[in-house]
């Protein structure tokens, strides 16, 4: 597909499903993400800990906290079955006080809070309820598993119902995590944005953190779909077992870039983070929010080649008619060439371009090749670059 034609499909699809920056424009964290079983992914649900995670999240400068399973379990209570038999409010002994303590801590440390359910089975009552309560940004909808076209228009129903009872306020996520056969997740962002898929440190075998093939999943997504409509996810990999994947052999900083060109979710208790990855992520993410707003409002385009834990890939951003963008470059781990040709897309030959590592500061003004393209150097292995570039006009 050439720059043109994919343009073009991108804008007709954010002319269907379009996205408001102050409903949508988020960093967000799950609770779920560091469990390898039901009981503690439960356990990281309930009062205690998410008032834990909540300052930890505040603290790296995460935007959104998503409380995912636990809130509506008892401590004794069937912790293997999420749909809980006497409706989707906090458990009196999980939460004491219900939703007082986790609302009263949320203002002052500036954050949003999310909530997980289960789509089918949540009825509206308790969206509303919840809502109400204190007026959660987002509610994750999981086990969407619509097989048959009835029941899928009454989920839109009620989805679209409680839509307009919070005046649009309240946005919907859709988790896609699941293999079974889905409605909806496509076409049906008018509701609000989608988690692309879990990312686990240990269990189930097939959700462990790769990075490279998270990095290949996000470039492939980039060529057909606006990103900025993705919960695009990652892990700790500090903590993803070395066994089933090289995630360890990567920085924090490395792992989490791929997501900025998307909504960045870290699918992870953030609290696990050592001192060191803490200090990559709050520094990642101060230079971020600088240009955060014009990365979500621009269309998001893959470069370089397909990853493959040998590859220079990457993503860029591109708005028409502005003369600058943002490119995230990766040399993945077991690539050899310290410098790689790479063709920018929309960025015309002739005149020079300046290239401002946002990292550093350093910037480089660089003629272009004929064909839009330039060297670039990245010195070791599983490193990436974060640039904006700017064209000077012909």
């Amino acid at each position: 597909m050439d720059d043109g034609r994919e343009l073009a499909l991108k804008q007709f699809d954010r002319l269907r499903y379009p996205t408001k920056v102050s409903w949508d424009m988020w960093t967000l964290a799950c609770t779920w993400g560091s469990s390898t079983s039901w009981v503690d992914g439960q356990m990281a649900g309930r009062e205690k800990e998410v008032l834990l995670e909540m300052d930890s999240v505040a603290d790296l400068g995460i935007d959104l906290l998503q409380i995912d399973s636990g809130r509506q379990v008892s401590p004794g209570g069937d912790v293997n079955h999420p749909i809980p038999t006497h409706g989707w409010r906090p458990d009196s002994q999980s939460y004491p006080d219900g939703w007082y303590a986790v609302a009263a801590r949320r203002d002052p440390l500036g954050i949003r809070l999310g909530l997980w359910a289960v789509a089918e089975a949540i009825p509206f009552k308790d969206l509303e309820w919840n809502w109400e309560q204190w007026r959660l940004t987002q509610f994750k909808l999981d086990f969407a598993n619509r097989n048959h076209y009835g029941t899928m228009v009454k989920l839109v129903e009620k989805v679209r119902r409680f839509e307009l009872f919070t005046d649009h306020r309240g946005i919907v996520g859709w988790d896609t995590t699941e293999n079974a056969s889905r409605f909806g997740y496509y076409w049906a962002r008018e509701y609000g944005d989608r988690h692309f898929m879990n990312r686990k440190p240990k269990v189930p075998p097939n959700a462990v953190d790769i990075p490279w093939l998270a990095l290949r999943d996000f470039w492939h997504l980039a060529r057909y779909n606006n990103l900025n409509k993705w919960q695009l996810v990652t892990q700790n990999p500090e903590t993803v077992d070395p066994s089933l994947s090289d995630a360890v052999q990567h920085s924090v900083a490395y792992c989490s870039t791929p997501t900025l060109m998307g909504i960045p979710e870290f699918m992870t208790l953030t609290r696990t983070y050592s001192a060191s990855s803490r200090s990559q992520v709050r520094a990642l993410l101060k230079i971020y929010k600088q240009y955060q707003k014009e990365i979500f409002e621009s269309f998001v385009f893959a470069i370089g080649d397909e990853p493959s834990n040998r590859s220079w890939a990457g993503s860029q951003s591109y708005h028409p008619g502005n003369n600058e963008g943002f490119l995230l470059l990766f040399r993945e781990r077991l690539n050899l060439d310290q410098r790689k040709h790479i063709h920018w897309r929309f960025v015309p030959s002739g005149p020079a371009s300046t290239f401002e590592d946002l990292e550093t500061g350093a910037k480089r003004r660089v003629m272009l090749d004929h064909d839009g393209s330039a060297s670039r150097t990245i010195t070791e292995p599983a490193d990436f670059l974060f640039l904006r570039f700017s064209r000077e006009n012909s």
